[in-house]
């Protein structure tokens, strides 16, 4: 288990965002998370609730969740980092 922490509005003070059963980035800003079984998903450039819910479709979400992903209207403006 990993906690991770996110900066509050006041700089240099950190938001305890609790403790992800499952975490998985693919690039800057494209993370996949799971916390008491509920999928959230952070991709830049893709409509993240459309993202979410072809994510809850597939067998293993995580394993489906890579820069091979092809989902026909999801994405907008996508950029990877290779």
């Amino acid at each position: 288990m990993r906690r991770y922490y996110k900066i509050d509005e006041k700089l240099g003070r950190w938001q305890d965002k609790g403790v992800y059963s499952r975490f998985k980035a693919i690039g800057v800003k494209w993370y996949l998370t799971e916390k008491k079984n509920k999928l959230d998903v952070k991709a830049a450039g893709a409509d993240n609730s459309n993202l979410i819910e072809w994510l809850k479709e597939q067998d293993n979400p995580f394993e489906s969740f890579d820069k091979e992903m092809e989902v026909e209207g999801l994405f907008k403006n996508v950029y990877f980092d290779y």
